[in-house]
């Protein structure tokens, strides 16, 4: 299937993966982890389940680079001492943009970032969480604005060089809202990242949960 025609008039967003207990936790700790773009095949970039596969490779022990910073900000823990199994069924995740990165492309192509605009907002609106940690200046910047949500700034986490700034996104509606955090990709992280106390500190910041 040929990217760049199919991603143009694509509608409907590939699956996050939601734990198996995350709807049976409080909804306050309802957290999102958002990546920029699958790197795949061409024969799997539109596979609706690629995420969810991504995840189950994760519990089975298969290492990612991205997904072993990001747990290990997450908890605070060396990775060799997270229940990843436990983690991920407590957690959301998905990526933003739609189809992939396939062979002999760079990364995420503009149409790939503009399909993932259409379709976020039902992401969201599925997994409902209330936290969402953003690891993509570009993702960043088209989730703004987003399909019925009002979108707001809201403020500014840790030192003031990271400019770790949040948005609010509340639904048309009144029924949902949520905070997103963005977050610098970790392939630019070196170490024990200075991102790390900059997430824990805003997931530990409350929230004014508003849940249909």
């Amino acid at each position: 299937m040929n990217n760049e025609c199919s991603i143009k008039t694509l509608q409907k967003p590939r699956k996050p993966w939601i734990g198996s207990k995350y709807f049976e936790i409080p909804s306050e700790e309802r957290v999102m982890i958002l990546g920029e773009s699958h790197y795949t095949s061409l024969e799997e970039e539109f596979d609706p389940t690629l995420s969810i596969r991504v995840v189950r490779a994760l519990e089975r022990g298969v290492k990612f680079r991205f997904f072993t910073c990001v747990t290990t900000a997450i908890t605070n823990k060396p990775y060799n001492q997270i229940d990843l199994k436990e983690f991920w069924s407590k957690h959301a995740y998905a990526n933003f943009c739609q189809g992939g990165v396939t062979s002999g492309k760079r990364g995420a192509s503009k149409d790939m970032f503009l399909a993932g605009a259409r379709t976020f907002s039902d992401v969201i609106l599925e997994a409902r969480p209330t936290k969402i940690l953003v690891f993509s200046r570009k993702t960043w910047d088209h989730m703004n604005p987003m399909k019925n949500f009002d979108v707001k700034g809201s403020a500014v986490i840790g030192e003031e060089k990271l400019r770790a700034t949040t948005r609010i996104f509340t639904a048309s509606d009144g029924s949902f809202a949520c905070e997103a955090l963005r977050v610098r990709h970790p392939t630019g992280w070196e170490g024990k990242s200075v991102w790390y106390p900059v997430i824990q500190e805003f997931l530990r910041r409350p929230f004014p949960v508003v849940q249909a």
